[in-house]
């Protein structure tokens, strides 16, 4: 059985390098910095979830959440988003276009390894063509 494949987006190199340390021993993990760059990461990487901060420089993950939505191949993948807003209008958007998840920021190391276990049993990855 494969490790499951994980795309993770932030501006933040340090937010990158938790993830990173938190998910490299159970995942195969990609770790971006450019939001403009997980559209061409999708075919050539085949991820199981992604992992993205709602504030990105080029596009939002709210932008790159919609685009995969609306791709016949990875409109079911789980997404969660990262950010340090709480307020109630963030989480209320995050779900209705198509979030999994919301993670705050700052988070612990424990909190991220649980979240992706909880949204990969949930949801049963398969393979991509």
């Amino acid at each position: 059985m494969r490790k499951p494949r994980i795309i993770a987006v932030d501006d933040d190199t340090d937010i990158l390098k938790v993830i990173k340390s938190a998910l490299q021993n159970e995942s195969e993990i990609l770790l971006l910095s450019d939001s403009t760059e997980v559209i061409p990461n999708l075919e050539k990487f085949k991820p199981d979830l992604l992992i993205i901060d709602i504030m990105m420089p080029t596009l939002s993950g709210y932008e790159i959440c919609e685009i995969i939505r609306n791709n016949t191949d990875y409109y079911d993948m789980p997404i969660a988003f990262m950010t340090s807003f709480t307020d109630e209008g963030s989480r209320r958007e995050v779900f209705k276009i198509g979030g999994s998840y919301l993670i705050e920021k700052p988070f612990e190391i424990e909190k991220i390894k649980r979240v992706v276990h909880l949204l990969l049993e949930l949801w049963e990855p398969k393979e991509r063509a």
